[in-house]
C-alpha cells in the first residue's frame, strides 16, 4: 500500500510459484510475472488459475527479463531471483533491463539475504572458494558473499544493493535489514 499506490501493473521477476503475483493481483493490479523453473510457472499457472485471477507468469531464461507491456508502473524482485544471480555484472544487467521495463519513477521492490560489512565466516567461505576453483582451472572469481549450500546464493551488504541498484538505474528509497524483518531494498526507476 505504502510504495505500490496508485500502480496499476506490477511486474514480478523471479514469480515462482506465484505468491506475490496473485497476493497483488488480489488488490486489483494487473500483474505479469516470469520465472526460470518450468516446474514453479506450471505451479503459479495452476493457482492463478484456481483463484480466477487476471494474471500471468511466464518462463524466462535465468537471469534474463521477459514482459508483457511496454512499460510497469512497479516492479517486484524477491530473494529467490536476485540472490541466485551469480555475477555483480548479471545482476546489473538483470536491473537495467527490468528498469527498461518500468516507467519512470515507478517503485521497485528487492528482497535478498544480507550480510554484515564484516564476517569471517564469508572471507572464509571465499577463500576457500577460490582454491578449489583455482585447482579446478576455473577462471570466474568468487565475491565475498557468494555461497554455495544446495544453491548459489549471494549475501549482500547494504552498500552492494545500493551500487547495483543505482548502476541499474534506480534510486533508493528505503532500506530494510535483516533486524527483525526480510532485508529488502525499495527504490524508484530513473
Amino acid at each position: 500500500e505504502r510504495h505500490f499506490d496508485g500502480c496499476s501493473s506490477v511486474l514480478d521477476g523471479g514469480a515462482g510459484g506465484g505468491r506475490e503475483v496473485i497476493a497483488l493481483a488480489r488488490q486489483g493490479l494487473t500483474v505479469d510475472g516470469f520465472e526460470c523453473n518450468e516446474e514453479l510457472v506450471a505451479i503459479a499457472r495452476e493457482l492463478i488459475g484456481a483463484e480466477g485471477l487476471e494474471a500471468r507468469v511466464r518462463r524466462a531464461p535465468p537471469d534474463a527479463v521477459v514482459a508483457d507491456r511496454p512499460r510497469y508502473a512497479a516492479g517486484v524482485v524477491g530473494w529467490g531471483a536476485y540472490t541466485h544471480i551469480p555475477a555483480r555484472r548479471d545482476r546489473v544487467r538483470f536491473l537495467r533491463a527490468l528498469r527498461d521495463r518500468l516507467s519512470s519513477g515507478a517503485p521497485l521492490i528487492v528482497s535478498f539475504f544480507e550480510r554484515p560489512p564484516a564476517s569471517r565466516r564469508f572471507e572464509l567461505t571465499r577463500a576457500m572458494a577460490r582454491l578449489v576453483r583455482r585447482l579446478r582451472g576455473c577462471v570466474d572469481p568468487v565475491a565475498l558473499g557468494d555461497v554455495l549450500a544446495g544453491s548459489f546464493d549471494h549475501y549482500f551488504t547494504r552498500d552492494e544493493v545500493v551500487a547495483e541498484l543505482d548502476e541499474g538505474g534506480f534510486d533508493l528509497v528505503e532500506y530494510v535489514g535483516s533486524d527483525g524483518s526480510h532485508p529488502h531494498a525499495v527504490a524508484r526507476a530513473r
